[in-house]
C-alpha cells in the first residue's frame, strides 16, 4: 500500500530534492534514526530499494 503519511511526503520531498538523512533529521527538528525510519517505510510502502529507485517511482505518481 502507497499511502504515505504526511511525515513521509514530507520525507520523500526533501530526499527528492537531494537532501541528507542528517540534513532532514536537522531541519525537521527530529533525530537521524527517526528519518531511516520513516525512509524504511517509504521504501517499503512503495517497494523501493534505493533513493534512485524511490526518485523514480515518485516521479511516476507524481507524489513530489
Amino acid at each position: 500500500d502507497a499511502e504515505l503519511s504526511n511525515r513521509e511526503k514530507q520525507i520523500v520531498k526533501l530526499l527528492v530534492n537531494g537532501y541528507s538523512t542528517r540534513d532532514i533529521a536537522y531541519g525537521l527538528n527530529i533525530s537521524s534514526e527517526t528519518v531511516k525510519t520513516h525512509r524504511k517505510n517509504i521504501h517499503r510502502k512503495l517497494r523501493t530499494h534505493s533513493v534512485v529507485q524511490l526518485i523514480i517511482k515518485v516521479r511516476d505518481l507524481e507524489l513530489a
